[in-house]
């Protein structure tokens, strides 16, 4: 019955214009530097936003790199590390 209710809520949650989980994984470090500094989302983005309010597998993608960025902005000594990784996760496949 909950994946019956997940598809009826999807469904009814559609938007005529949507991006998909590759669209907003290509945004998705630009998004999370912006939520992170507090700045104002550009319109440009509200589709990211949109889609990670319906797709979790993005939404945790989107969480695991404002963490990492997060951290960046605390630990000053072990920002190259952090930048090594935070390379290596934007090199990474969006989620299926």
């Amino acid at each position: 019955m909950a994946t019956l209710r997940r598809l009826v809520e999807g469904v009814l949650s559609t938007e005529e214009e949507e991006i998909g989980c590759d669209e907003c994984f290509e945004e998705l470090d630009r998004f999370a530097e912006l939520v992170l500094a507090g700045r104002e989302i550009p319109e440009a983005l509200w589709l990211v936003q949109a889609h990670l309010e319906r797709c979790g597998d993005c939404r945790e993608e989107f969480e695991a790199l404002w963490l990492v960025q997060a951290h960046l902005e605390r630990c000053g000594d072990c920002r190259e590390e952090f930048e090594a990784l935070l390379a290596a996760l934007r090199q990474m496949s969006p989620p299926e």
